[in-house]
């Protein structure tokens, strides 16, 4: 509720393109506000996030600088993953969203409404006494699994943006959210996310033939309140199951061809990057189980 609050007094003062970064902002900071770490850890997470929104909005027209933008952010998690594992994973995402959407804002403006969001986000949970888990990872992991973000993300920038796949920036969100530092976790993750990915595209597809375009923005920003209730939670499917319907509703703008094409673009980036992490924690957890017998 807080939320829907917060969201609504910045669309009326700020309008949507501040909104949007706002509520970005807020879905970024989901796991910095549900985990027991320092005030540095967090103040790092969330200046990595505007440097990805700012970063992003200023490299729209050039996708080798935005893969290289993407790869720095992806490197810089590594100090603040070994703190709090995926505190700062959606950095690389925010660059790559920014860097693909069209947001009618400059790259300041659009800073200043991520940073808001995860202020909010952080002093709400502050306020409702959000419990918080510690999740350090040990040095090397934590660097590894950067240095293996990095190397995925900023090629899947630059393809995504060559075959001009306009939201192939999910290829890089599903890779930050299904690979995780153990492949057991990464495994888990992959098939909560499929399964919510699924389910989402199928219930889009539904709201954009029944409804009209009017009541379909209403829905997708109801949608956007409910994926960070569920990601503060900690329930991966379900958050993914509401993120869907934003993106496809959004980008359908009510027309039903164009929701089903986004809805089989979305669930096809989300399969091929949910194999790539997979792939990419086996070998992680390969190279770990050998410096252990070598120990």
């Amino acid at each position: 509720m807080p939320l829907v609050a917060g969201a609504a007094a910045v669309a009326y003062v700020a309008g949507p393109a501040v909104t949007l970064a706002f509520l970005i902002g807020v879905v970024a900071g989901v796991p910095a506000a549900t985990t027991a770490t320092s005030c540095a850890v967090r103040v790092g997470a969330g200046a990595l996030f505007v440097a990805g929104a700012i970063g992003g909005t200023l490299t729209t027209s050039h996708p080798v600088i935005c893969a290289v933008l993407v790869m720095a952010l992806a490197l810089a998690q590594g100090p603040l993953t070994q703190r709090a594992a995926g505190v700062a994973m959606f950095a690389p995402v925010i660059a790559a969203v920014f860097s693909s959407v069209a947001v009618p804002a400059s790259a300041t403006t659009i800073g200043i409404g991520v940073a808001a969001g995860f202020l909010f986000l952080h002093a709400t949970s502050l306020l409702l006494k959000v419990p918080r888990r510690p999740s350090p990872v040990a040095t090397a992991v934590a660097w590894r699994h950067a240095a293996v973000f990095a190397v995925l993300a900023g090629p899947a920038v630059l393809v995504t943006r060559s075959l001009e796949l306009g939201h192939g920036y999910w290829l890089v969100l599903t890779l930050a959210a299904v690979l995780q530092p153990a492949s057991a976790s990464c495994r888990m993750a992959a098939r909560d996310r499929l399964t919510g990915t699924v389910t989402g595209v199928v219930l889009a597809i539904v709201l954009v033939l029944v409804l009209p375009p009017s009541i379909v923005l209403v829905v997708a920003a109801v949608c956007a309140v409910l994926t960070a209730g569920w990601g503060v939670s900690q329930d991966l499917e379900r958050q993914t199951l509401f993120v869907t319907p934003v993106v496809v509703l959004l980008g359908s703008s009510g027309g039903l061809e164009s929701g089903v094409e986004l809805g089989m673009e979305r669930l096809a980036l989300t399969a091929v990057a949910a194999v790539l992490a997979v792939g990419a924690a086996a070998y992680l957890d390969h190279v770990e189980r050998g410096q252990l017998e070598t120990a």
